[in-house]
C-alpha cells in the first residue's frame, strides 16, 4: 500500500519506489522528512556548546576566576574577538535560550549568524528578531 506522493514504477526488472521527502540543513547535518510533517525538533549542538560555553565564561568572569576578556581568550587559547562575540551568547533572552536548547529555534538560525549578529541589548527586540528570520534556508 502506497501512501500519498509515494510511486511504484517498473523498469526491466527493477521496482522503483519514489517517495517525497524534504531535506533539511541543519547545522552541518542534513535531514529527510516527508513534506506534511512537522520537522522533528533536534538542538543544534554547535549552538548549544557555544551557548554553554558563553554562560561558563560569564561565570568566570562573575566569580573573578578572570579578570577580563583578554585573559578568558588567552586562557581559552582563542581569539578575543571570537570570545567576545561567543560571550554574547550568555545574554540571549530566556526564550531563545530555551528555544536553542529545546531545538525549536528556526532551521536558518545558525551559530555563525549569531555570532556576527547585532544582536540587540532588549530581550523583545531580540524575539523580534527571531521571529523575523526566515525558517528554512
Amino acid at each position: 500500500m502506497l501512501a500519498d506522493g509515494e510511486t511504484l514504477t517498473e523498469d526491466g526488472e527493477l521496482l522503483i519506489l519514489s517517495l517525497p521527502v524534504r531535506a533539511r540543513f541543519r547545522g552541518g547535518r542534513t535531514e529527510f522528512s516527508a513534506p506534511s510533517s512537522p520537522p522533528a525538533a533536534r538542538p543544534d549542538m554547535a549552538l548549544l556548546k557555544a551557548l554553554a560555553r558563553a554562560h561558563r565564561w560569564r561565570q568566570m568572569l562573575l566569580d573573578g576566576e578572570v579578570t577580563s576578556i583578554e585573559a578568558l581568550a588567552q586562557r581559552a587559547g582563542l581569539d578575543r574577538g571570537h570570545v567576545g562575540r561567543t560571550l554574547n551568547l550568555a545574554f540571549l533572552s530566556p526564550a531563545i535560550t530555551q528555544a536553542i536548547v529545546r531545538g525549536d529555534q528556526p532551521p536558518s538560525l545558525r551559530l555563525t549568524d549569531l555570532l556576527n549578529a547585532d544582536i540587540p541589548l532588549s530581550w523583545d527586540a531580540q524575539n523580534a528578531m527571531l521571529q523575523e528570520l526566515p525558517t528554512a534556508r
